[in-house]
């Protein structure tokens, strides 16, 4: 309770702000209508592959995150389910890297969530599903209005206030392995003024030993109306967990006992802050303009025994390694809406500046003990500072004429990327790295088109271009002697898509083909310097493409065949992809008796890109009673470029096996106040993998969550 006052008290004085990106304020709650934000976002992507999870319509375990069944009826969406906490995302699409959904922009109210969208785009804060209202995920052109990732764009939209003066609403989950949730809020609508004010936490033991954790997170939001054309918004976002992690395993000892863990020292902690304010001027229907500002504090620490899983710990001094990161960013975005003649458009345009800062400390001498404990004895073994100055302007036109509606978009930016620090001392002397500083314009072009032959039956289209940006550590040497290319580059290509709609009373059927070109992958090579000996060269070694097929259909029979519902209602969801991602390119070298041996994997198969992935779900609603089934296969993966077959004995390298698992719930409504629900995540209690890990959380195999039954309790008021 003391921490929900906190955050209320903070909510009302606080001088920050909430921000979304092009994306209008939701004026009135409901479960049973369409939001207003989601009608806007499919307005914005015409000719796009776009999807919408509204969470209120969802049967999912909420209280622990559960992505899997959040995204159930996504297609071609890959989760890495390597910690039963779940309290990041590490997701991916069309083959590409799920590591902390770093090929996505990841957003949370429109705005940027992770730690650097250039320099190191890595989501460690992802806000607990129980304020989350709905998540929009945006591929192909689409992603050209938020930056250049090749994933797209997934941003979560957290709740509204209520439309009434005062409501209260609370959300718990109790599980097994002392999981406890607990999601409590109040807001309100009084005249010109909404507020919103939520806190939650949650902690558990999970099913493996040594992976105990607690997550505090906190809210506070409020808007004002000054007139018909000016309103102001603000927010504020906390979030901080402490995670036990009881590294990774050989697979023997996995398939053998899943919940054993070789590190009990294992611990790692994120911190973090946000603080939006906008400023929406609604001079007309037809033209708008916001103002955006938000910044981000943040921080990322782990300490422990972080070596391969064969090697037993020695309870010696553990490492220390900490992240902080400094982020701000200023958006002016503009929506214009014209007609001229026959021809309508909307027409976004947008200006963005970001200024962001990490500060690195590696390889400091932790203590030996077995508590969490970041303190050091001596210097960190390397210490970077991390600038990244960017300049954005962007511009889309949603061009309609009749049925078809054609979507031109440009992006530039221009990105300085800046690297200084120290690689290790000598005898108490700093060895300091030569610094690195790169400035970049990047062109985006998209062009998208989507054209309605009747009312069930539509065709779209899109292609940009993409670039994924130069990440820190790829300017960073491993060594002093090392060497980084001169004309190291960003990695470039394009993606494209063709897809069908039809959509009918009870059905809706969508099918589309995909390409990625993703080119110029960053890696190391053995090469000998001038001086005739061999150093590690850090330069642009290869080349992709991923190509595939995703099919989603949605049914509701008693739609579909005119049947009264009187016992009830069945819908039916299905989600497929087939997903090709092989290496057109990529070099490698090897050092062996003294030689470098040169080898190119060309036709291998993308490490954690599944060709298969089938999703499906079965949901029977009778009055106040939800009843739901969900199964999700996904075929075997490699989890290295080589494609190892058998896994190695640090376990870090080997094709993982597929698997399927099934989660089942049912909820219950009572007089539209009280919600119960009962729940069990892998019904059948499956021993699996998703991820080899090659440092945090492992080293080694990271077995994915058992059989885990839970309970829930809501109360809006």
């Amino acid at each position: 309770m003391k921490q929900l006052l906190i955050v209320i008290f903070f909510t009302f004085f606080c001088n920050f702000s909430y921000s979304q990106k092009q994306i209008k304020p939701i004026l009135v709650e409901s479960a049973k209508i369409q939001k207003h934000d989601s009608i806007h976002f499919q307005e914005a992507h015409f000719g796009r592959k776009t999807n919408i999870v509204l969470l209120q319509n969802e049967s999912a375990n909420k209280g622990n995150n559960n992505y899997r069944e959040l995204f159930n009826k996504v297609p071609n969406i890959f989760i890495w389910e390597s910690d039963a906490s779940q309290l990041q995302t590490n997701i991916s699409t069309r083959g590409l890297s799920p590591n902390r959904s770093w090929e996505f922009n990841m957003r949370q109210s429109g705005v940027e969530i992770s730690s650097d969208p250039y320099g190191y785009p890595e989501a460690y804060y992802t806000p607990p599903m129980d304020a989350v209202d709905q998540i929009q995920i945006v591929r192909g052109a689409g992603a050209v209005l938020y930056g250049s990732q090749f994933g797209g764009m997934v941003n979560y939209i957290l709740k509204k206030p209520n439309t009434k003066p005062f409501a209260f609403e609370s959300n718990n989950t109790i599980g097994q392995y002392n999981m406890l949730s607990t999601s409590n809020s109040v807001s309100g609508t009084i005249k010109r003024f909404s507020y919103l004010a939520q806190y939650q936490n949650r902690q558990a033991n999970t099913f493996r030993k040594n992976n105990d954790y607690n997550q505090h997170f906190g809210y506070g939001y409020m808007s004002y109306r000054f007139s018909e054309v000016l309103k102001l918004e603000a927010s504020a976002t906390y979030s901080e967990y402490v995670s036990h992690q009881p590294g990774g395993l050989t697979d023997s000892l996995m398939y053998a006992d899943p919940s054993k863990s070789l590190r009990d020292r294992n611990y790692f902690q994120v911190k973090w802050w946000s603080h939006m304010a906008k400023f929406h001027m609604h001079f007309n229907k037809n033209v708008h303009l916001d103002l955006v500002y938000n910044a981000t504090i943040g921080a990322r620490n782990s300490v422990g025994f972080n070596r391969p899983a064969n090697i037993k710990d020695d309870m010696s001094a553990r490492q220390v390694d900490i992240d902080e990161y400094h982020n701000h960013n200023l958006e002016l975005i503009s929506e214009i809406k014209l007609n001229t003649g026959k021809i309508n458009h909307d027409i976004t345009a947008g200006l963005k500046y970001f200024n962001g800062q990490t500060d690195r400390f590696q390889q400091g001498k932790g203590t030996a003990a077995s508590d969490f404990d970041l303190s050091i004895t001596g210097n960190f073994g390397r210490q970077f500072f991390m600038k990244t100055i960017s300049y954005a302007g962007y511009i889309q036109d949603v061009i309609q004429w009749n049925a078809l509606k054609i979507t031109p978009s440009v992006r530039v930016d221009i990105v300085d990327n800046f690297v200084s620090g120290v690689l290790n001392y000598s005898q108490n002397t700093p060895n300091y790295m030569k610094a690195q500083n790169r400035v970049r314009t990047i062109p985006i072009f998209g062009l998208s088109a989507a054209y309605q032959f009747d009312p069930k039956n539509s065709v779209y289209a899109n292609i940009s271009n993409n670039y994924r940006s130069a990440l820190f550590s790829d300017f960073v040497p491993s060594a002093t002697t090392d060497s980084i290319s001169a004309n190291l580059s960003d990695m470039t290509g394009f993606s494209s898509e063709i897809g069908y709609k039809y959509q009918s009373k009870g059905i809706q059927i969508e099918a589309n083909v995909f390409l990625i070109k993703y080119n110029d992958k960053i890696g190391s090579l053995n090469i000998k310097n001038d001086l005739g000996n061999t150093i590690l060269f850090r330069t642009n070694i290869g080349d992709a493409t991923h190509k595939g097929l995703e099919l989603s259909t949605n049914v509701q029979f008693m739609d579909l065949f005119n049947i009264s519902k009187k016992y009830g209602a069945i819908e039916w969801n299905a989600a497929y992809n087939f997903t090709r991602a092989t290496y057109d390119r990529l070099n490698t070298t090897a050092l062996i008796s003294g030689s470098i041996k040169e080898n190119n994997l060309a036709g291998n198969q993308v490490e954690y890109a599944p060709l298969n992935t089938f999703k499906t779900g079965l949901n029977y609603i009778l009055k106040d009673i939800r009843a739901n089934m969900m199964m999700t296969h996904t075929s075997s993966v490699f989890t290295d470029a080589q494609n190892t077959e058998i896994a190695t004995a640090n376990a870090q390298a080997g094709r993982l096996p597929s698997y399927t698992v099934f989660d089942a719930s049912i909820q219950y409504q009572l007089f539209n106040k009280y919600q119960f629900g009962l729940g069990v995540n892998n019904l059948f209690d499956l021993t699996y993998a998703t991820r080899r890990a090659g440092g945090y959380p492992g080293p080694g195999l990271l077995p994915a969550e058992k059989r885990f039954i839970y309970f829930t309790f809501g109360l809006k008021l």
